[in-house]
């Protein structure tokens, strides 16, 4: 199907291309000379994308991991000049694709937090979540529109799926936006819905928890609990984070790092070194060390793979490893 699309897309129209290529990402399904074809063609008919074009392009050129340079120009710039006529979702696509493919382009994320100031009262769960998930991505930090999307966030939180959830409790702890209160409710919203919740939640939402320094023994022992029944899914970021997590609250819950031990050494010996960073190895080491939990034979475990890769740990990630 996609050979036939290939040919014919010299005749296609702005809609056709942009339809096309949302298709595909829908799908999950990465053509890339489909893609380049369609990057290709999009580039001169760029002013004839309207609003929705070039946020679904922009879209689905991010959601398969497709950087095509020369057409997120052309759409950034297009965007630029129809900003004023963008939708919420219109707005939030763009910056979620800058962030996807790590571009930080200024002009435009400055253009999209101006018109998001201005529609901010339109914006559903979604909206607030992946644009706070965007900036935070990126880096971008805008203090009107951070207190805006706050603002929004708390009264709405009933709405927002678990994902919704841990993304904007991240957002907010990444960029170091103090609001406990915000945060607070995430949390306890969260609490609410835990077997919804998926081990990468669990570790984002502690994770902001530690980083803003709320400390809540209820809402600790709640994560805890699920998170031990999880443990089995925990990918190895998941494992450091939470350790490191509770460990910077000092929140030393035996029950839950027996159970990361247990996971991570599983899945150090069962051929998964090489997917534990140097950061997750050395945020591990400390956190155990941190709370004084002497566990033998996880540091034994994390030594192995650590001692043939010292040259990927930076001079911070050494000194807390040889501490621990």
């Amino acid at each position: 199907m996609s050979s036939a699309a290939v040919a014919s897309i010299p005749q296609w129209h702005a809609q056709h291309l942009s339809n096309t290529a949302w298709a595909y990402a829908k799908l999950s399904f990465t053509d890339g000379p489909l893609m380049q074809a369609i990057a290709s063609a999009a580039n001169p008919l760029i002013v004839d994308f309207n609003t929705q074009d070039l946020a679904t392009t922009a879209w689905a050129f991010a959601s398969v991991r497709i950087a095509d340079t020369p057409l997120m120009k052309a759409i950034s710039s297009e965007a630029l000049i129809k900003i004023s006529q963008f939708t919420p979702q219109n707005l939030t696509n763009p910056a979620w694709a800058c962030a996807t493919i790590s571009d930080l382009d200024e002009p435009l994320l400055t253009a999209i937090s101006a018109a998001a100031l201005r529609t901010i009262g339109e914006f559903q769960s979604q909206n607030i979540s992946n644009t706070l998930w965007a900036l935070a991505t990126v880096e971008f930090l805008d203090l009107p529109l951070l207190q805006a999307l706050s603002a929004q966030a708390q009264p709405r939180l009933s709405q927002f799926i678990p994902q919704e959830l841990s993304n904007t409790a991240w957002a907010i702890a990444k960029l170091s936006v103090n609001d406990l209160s915000l945060l607070e409710a995430i949390v306890g919203s969260a609490v609410m819905r835990l077997t919804s919740l998926c081990s990468q939640d669990f570790s984002s939402i502690a994770w902001s928890m530690a980083k803003l320094g709320l400390w809540s023994e209820p809402l600790m022992s709640a994560i805890s609990a699920a998170s031990i029944r999880l443990m089995s899914t925990f990918g190895p970021q998941d494992i450091a984070s939470t350790s490191w997590s509770y460990a910077s609250l000092a929140f030393a819950d035996l029950p839950l790092f027996q159970s990361i031990s247990a996971a991570a050494r599983f899945k150090l010996s069962d051929g998964m070194c090489s997917a534990f960073s140097a950061q997750d190895l050395t945020n591990t080491a400390w956190a155990f060390a941190s709370v004084e939990v002497i566990d033998t034979p996880l540091m034994q475990a994390i030594s192995a793979p650590s001692l043939l890769r010292l040259t990927d740990f930076a001079p911070q990630n050494l000194t807390n490893i040889a501490w621990s």
